[in-house]
């Protein structure tokens, strides 16, 4: 396989990672009345930008080694 497509497919993976626990956090706010997102939408947002920054970032090294 190459190295570009298995980077792909783990970004992928990543981000995929991120957003499920976002949706488990709305899910255990709304149905379990719990309190996990405090700050509803900039929260949820400001994550997964995170994990997009922290996912390309992890993967550029990786690439260059």
């Amino acid at each position: 396989m190459s190295p570009l497509f298995v980077a792909l497919v783990a970004f992928c993976f990543s981000m995929t990672i991120g957003v499920l626990w976002e949706m488990f956090e709305f899910a255990g706010d709304r149905i379990l009345g719990l309190n996990m997102q405090k700050f509803i939408l900039s929260s949820s947002i400001a994550l997964l930008l995170s994990v997009l920054i922290t996912t390309a970032t992890v993967e550029c090294v990786f690439e260059l080694f």
